[in-house]
């Protein structure tokens, strides 16, 4: 049954009270899971301040399972792995081979790598970017606000939609390169 504007307007007056009614003093939202109870929502990520980045072993961990997932489907291999001379930086080219027959070339950067910190501690941070819709759309701008990318092949737009709660992983092209480099030890 479809509804007149007056009840859609309704609907919405009543939401906008139910909102306004669970928003405490600071901020944080109240949710009821039982009558007459009440349990504030603790923030799901704790974000890292601008001036810090993040280190290869916590981008690994925080790539989601899924990413991991169609990293071994889609059998992502390193095509090209280069190093600069003075060993600050890696450029790479990773190609996807789909199921479907199609193969798809990205390039990963990944900078800061030149300093005498061990490149596996937390105080390391590393710069990283990747020219894939995935790395573009959902991880760029999570990562750059951490200090981890530049936002060079990205607009300056948080991904609300693909990551809603800010995760800081990467795409499965990057996963593969900083796989490659922590257990190659580069």
């Amino acid at each position: 049954m479809a509804k007149t504007p007056k009840q859609v307007a309704d609907a919405i007056k009543q939401a906008q009270k139910r909102i306004a009614k669970a928003t405490q003093p600071n901020g944080k939202i109240a949710v009821t899971y039982k009558p007459g109870v009440e349990r504030v929502k603790k923030p799901t990520k704790v974000q890292k301040p601008d001036d810090e980045g993040l280190s290869i072993n916590e981008i690994i961990k925080e790539t989601t399972a899924r990413t991991r997932q169609l990293k071994r489907r889609d059998n992502v291999s390193i095509r090209q792995f280069k190093k600069s001379r003075s060993g600050a930086n890696i450029m790479c080219e990773t190609v996807s081979y789909k199921q479907n027959g199609e193969n798809t070339y990205y390039k990963q950067i990944i900078e800061n790598l030149d300093d005498d910190t061990d490149l596996f501690s937390k105080s390391k941070w590393i710069v990283v970017s990747c020219t894939c819709p995935q790395f573009k759309f959902t991880h760029d701008w999570t990562l750059h606000q951490a200090g981890s990318s530049n936002l060079e092949f990205s607009t300056d737009e948080a991904s609300n939609i693909r990551n809603p709660r800010q995760f800081h992983g990467g795409c499965k092209h990057l996963l593969t390169v900083l796989t490659k480099i922590k257990t190659d030890r580069i």
